[in-house]
């Protein structure tokens, strides 16, 4: 059965008045329950670098040593299971310039071929700290990029190296 006319132009703008507050009521609650940590719209895991540059590079040193911390940020309600085919494939680096060349990694040679597991509880994390090695007659201060693969999750951060 339909229903029948509306008697005038203010009740159908009452009736959209009503649909409009009911729609920017249900986007606000919404948007609540996100910033609250009730609901993720975002990834289910997240990746997040951070660099410590404790020493300035220098031709006087073989190395500069870069910290980088790696936190891996479990989003989801279940258990997250982290598999790696040996240690060497757990974390990867690769430092490029500007413009994308190639500039230094780090991919070790000496790994025992043993499968490694690795759990992350339901909205808990896994940070760890490593260091990079930088070769000074490749590295020099400037602007470059770190791409980072930390058990199977990539990243790339923008940095600036003294």
């Amino acid at each position: 059965m339909a229903k029948p006319p509306l008697k005038d132009a203010g009740e159908a703008g009452r009736r959209m008045m009503f649909m409009s507050l009911l729609i920017l009521a249900t986007g606000i609650f919404a948007a609540y329950l996100s910033y609250t940590g009730a609901i993720n719209l975002g990834n289910p895991v997240d990746l997040t670098i951070g660099i410590n540059q404790a020493m300035p590079i220098d031709a006087i040193r073989p190395t500069a040593d870069l910290d980088v911390t790696v936190k891996l940020d479990n989003n989801e309600n279940k258990v997250l299971t982290l598999t790696a085919p040996d240690s060497c494939s757990i974390f990867r680096w690769i430092l490029v310039d500007p413009s994308g060349e190639f500039v230094q990694s780090g991919i070790s040679d000496n790994c025992p071929d043993v499968r490694i597991t690795r759990f992350v509880e339901a909205k808990q994390s896994l940070e760890e700290t490593y260091p990079l090695p930088l070769d000074t007659r490749r590295v020099k201060p400037g602007d470059y990029a770190l791409l980072i693969r930390y058990w199977g999750y990539e990243d790339r951060m923008k940095l600036t190296l003294k």
